[in-house]
């Protein structure tokens, strides 16, 4: 109920925006296609977009009102505003500084000594270790009908790259 409120008070205060006459009218197709451009160009997210125009066309349902949103024009709109909107992936890899300050957190954040040591030992393991270098806990076949748990370490690089595709086939290193 909360985003249809919000929602419909972004319509409304789009609708004063603009110098609508009485801003609990019933709305037109151009006027939600402005609502979208208007929301899109105020760098909304494409779902707060679509809930938002949902929430329109919850309004005019309420009303007993034809919707505006059921329009092949808006359709499109919230698909195009969905495409525009996209914005770069800002996750970065973990350095080792980055590391050293998640470590360095974890006293403040652990409720016991056991549990930093726990968590110190898993980042240092999943992070520093080359995870191509490992394997762990990959389904193997160990024969016709049994299913096993491959626990390897690669000797060296070259070998992990050249039989990769032998041992998720086969559940060996590819020389059986």
């Amino acid at each position: 109920m909360q985003t249809f409120d919000v929602g419909i008070r972004a319509f409304k205060a789009f609708r004063r925006e603009l110098g609508a006459p009485d801003v609990h009218a019933r709305a037109s197709v151009r006027e939600v296609l402005r609502f979208i451009a208007y929301l899109s160009r105020n760098r909304k997210a494409a779902s707060t977009i679509s809930a938002y125009v949902n929430a329109v066309a919850n309004y005019h349902k309420m009303n007993d009102w034809e919707n505006p949103c059921e329009a092949f024009k808006v359709k499109r709109a919230l698909k195009g505003a969905a495409r525009d909107n996209t914005c770069p992936d800002s996750r970065a890899p973990i350095t080792p500084v980055i590391l050293a300050q998640l470590i360095d957190a974890l006293p403040r954040i652990c409720q016991s000594k056991y549990e930093v040591s726990l968590f110190r030992a898993i980042f240092l393991n999943c992070l520093l270790w080359p995870v191509s270098h490992w394997r762990i806990g990959v389904p193997v076949k160990n024969g016709i009908r049994q299913v096993g748990c491959a626990y390897k370490r690669c000797a060296a690089q070259k070998e992990h790259v050249t039989d990769n595709a032998a041992f998720f086939e086969n559940g060996s290193n590819g020389k059986n």
